[in-house]
C-alpha cells in the first residue's frame, strides 16, 4: 500500500511539473495520478469477462430483459421522422418594411350618430 501511495505521489508531482507547476490544482493532479497508477496496476482488467453478465466457470449468463428496452411503437415509427436538417417550420422573421413618414396614415372617419325622431 505504501508503495502504491508513493507511486501516486511521484506521478502527481510529474503531472504538476508537466503543466507548469500551477497553484491550487493539487487535488486534480492527485486524482489523475491515482487513476493512472490504477490503470498500470490493472492493465489486463479490461480483458476479463464482466462478472455481472457472464460466468463461464459456472456456465450461466444473465437472461435478456423481459420487455424490449424501447416500446415497439418507437421502433416501428423510426423511419417516419425527418432528419435533423429537414425544415420543420421553424422560420425566423425576415426584415420588416417600415412605413415612410411622408405618407401619413388616413384618419378614421368619425362614427355616424343615429338620428332620433320627435316624440
Amino acid at each position: 500500500m505504501a508503495d502504491t501511495e508513493q507511486r501516486i505521489r511521484e506521478r502527481a508531482h510529474q503531472i504538476w511539473e508537466e503543466e507548469g507547476r500551477p497553484k491550487g490544482r493539487e487535488q486534480e493532479h492527485w486524482e489523475r495520478a491515482r487513476f493512472l497508477v490504477g490503470l498500470e496496476d490493472n492493465a489486463d482488467a479490461g480483458r476479463e469477462p464482466n462478472p455481472m453478465v457472464e460466468d463461464r466457470e459456472k456456465g450461466w449468463t444473465t437472461p435478456p430483459p423481459p420487455e424490449p428496452v424501447e416500446p415497439i411503437e418507437a421502433l416501428e415509427n423510426q423511419g417516419e421522422f425527418p432528419d435533423r436538417f429537414a425544415d420543420q417550420g421553424e422560420k425566423t422573421p425576415g426584415p420588416v418594411r417600415k412605413q415612410s413618414k411622408a405618407a401619413p396614415a388616413k384618419p378614421k372617419p368619425a362614427p355616424v350618430k343615429p338620428k332620433r325622431g320627435k316624440k
